[in-house]
């Protein structure tokens, strides 16, 4: 998990600095409801990446664009720290 945390914290770091390639409106199914995402691809130097954020209530969440369950799991824990009270 450890592992996990660092490569999404090195891809947000990259992406301070990245190019918006494109962007796309659309949603994100979970827990049987929709919330509405957005996915951009990025570019930095000769490398593109691609991410998606997704509106949960007054939050937002940033996760792979291509894995589901990346979401999925960022959803949880955002969820998780705001019941917390962190």
């Amino acid at each position: 998990m450890k592992i996990l945390l660092l490569s999404s914290a090195a891809l947000m770091a990259l992406s301070a600095c990245a190019q918006v390639v494109s962007e796309e409106r659309g949603t994100f199914n979970f827990d049987n409801r929709t919330f509405p995402a957005t996915t951009r691809v990025l570019q930095t130097g000769d490398n593109t990446f691609s991410r998606r954020t997704i509106v949960v209530g007054a939050t937002r969440v940033t996760c792979s664009a291509t894995d589901d369950r990346d979401c999925v799991q960022a959803i949880r824990e955002r969820r998780n720290r705001t019941d917390s009270g962190v």
